[in-house]
């Protein structure tokens, strides 16, 4: 076996290499992670409400509600082909004087209750205010629609709860109310708009749930 001096000694060469490999195995990285990282992307996170806007035009039938008797029921309210839920449903041209009945459905696509606002906006960009309408009435249907509506209630015009957002814009209700549905409820309003012979321009109602206290529609 080969031998080189070493601080004035002779030393093996082989002792100088395995001294070598210790000191290289010897060495070590620290990190800062106890482990390796594991990961779940969500692809997409859809809205928990589906909203609806419909002319009517499925059959009507009646049945006898425990509360307010015979009443209007509307079978087919949550087969989604009567309903634009995306985009604008256009309503034939009508004249001052005329009336228009829409129906809106809000359903609740979660498995847990859900407490938001109604944001109901008409619009016109010639300007609107709650003068241009006769009356703005509406009603609800009852038990998660299974019973057909109920009685109609205060009009939001003449005298209800219906405020100008701006010279453009009216608001029905107050922004501050909640309305609440139980896990997978499905509502339908119907409102019926009676505009004043005076009345022109191009009307649109909007209709979203939001979370309360969010600014009005654009």
């Amino acid at each position: 076996m080969k031998s080189i001096k070493m601080f004035g000694k002779s030393v093996p060469l082989l002792a100088i290499v395995m001294v070598s490999l210790l000191a290289i195995g010897a060495s070590a990285v620290l990190v800062d992670y106890l482990s390796d990282t594991i990961s779940a992307t969500v692809v997409t996170v859809e809205s928990p409400m589906l909203v609806g806007i419909s002319l009517g035009g499925w059959e009507e039938t009646t049945v006898l509600h425990p509360t307010f008797g015979i009443v209007d029921c509307y079978p087919d309210e949550h087969n989604l082909e009567y309903w634009t839920t995306t985009g604008t449903l256009t309503i034939p041209g009508i004249v001052g004087g005329d009336s228009i009945t829409l129906y809106t459905l809000s359903e609740n696509l979660a498995d847990v209750e859900i407490t938001a606002h109604e944001e109901i906006i008409i619009s016109n960009p010639d300007g609107l205010t709650p003068d241009d309408f006769v009356t703005i009435e509406s009603r609800f249907d009852s038990i998660y629609g299974d019973l057909g509506y109920g009685g109609w209630g205060d009009p939001e015009v003449p005298g209800g709860d219906c405020y100008n957002v701006d010279d453009y814009r009216i608001e029905l209700w107050s922004h501050e109310d909640t309305s609440t549905w139980g896990a997978g409820e499905a509502d339908v309003a119907e409102w019926v708009i009676t505009f004043k012979l005076g009345a022109s321009g191009t009307y649109t109602f909007s209709y979203r749930i939001v979370v309360p206290g969010t600014v009005p529609l654009p």
